[in-house]
């Protein structure tokens, strides 16, 4: 996992953009620990390809010694004819999807992803975690 020095600095903020036709919900967790299962606090969802605009964690608080998640959900209105063309247009989400860390040293700061997609139930999934030291 990556990791990021923001020590006492707040705002610490989020920006997180991609271009695509699916619908697209982000929310991100901070957790205590890597070993935590539940967060202690999140961030309202929102779609990223209509708000891509900074957005505070913890509402402004400090957030160093802590483990950030961030994961946008992306469902397809359209049916794909077939598994190539659904491939397409996750290469697309791939391509585009940019999430960025403000606050910290460096800053701001890219924050590397993982994708999952599902040709079976047509959706995909981009995850991101960082410690924040």
């Amino acid at each position: 996992m990556d990791h990021l020095n923001v020590g006492n600095n707040a705002p610490i903020k989020l920006k997180v953009s991609v271009q695509t036709e699916a619908l697209a919900v982000t929310s991100g967790f901070l957790y205590h620990s890597e070993t935590d299962e539940m967060p202690y606090s999140r961030m309202e969802p929102f779609d990223p390809s209509l708000k891509t605009g900074w957005k505070s964690l913890d509402k402004g608080n400090e957030v160093g010694n802590k483990v950030f998640r961030v994961i946008t959900f992306f469902t397809f209105f359209n049916s794909f004819p077939n598994e190539e063309t659904f491939n397409l247009a996750v290469e697309q989400i791939k391509g585009s999807y940019v999430a960025e860390i403000s606050g910290g040293n460096p800053s701001p700061f890219p924050i590397s992803f993982t994708t999952e997609a599902f040709f079976t139930t047509q959706t995909c999934m981009v995850e991101s975690g960082l410690k924040l030291l």
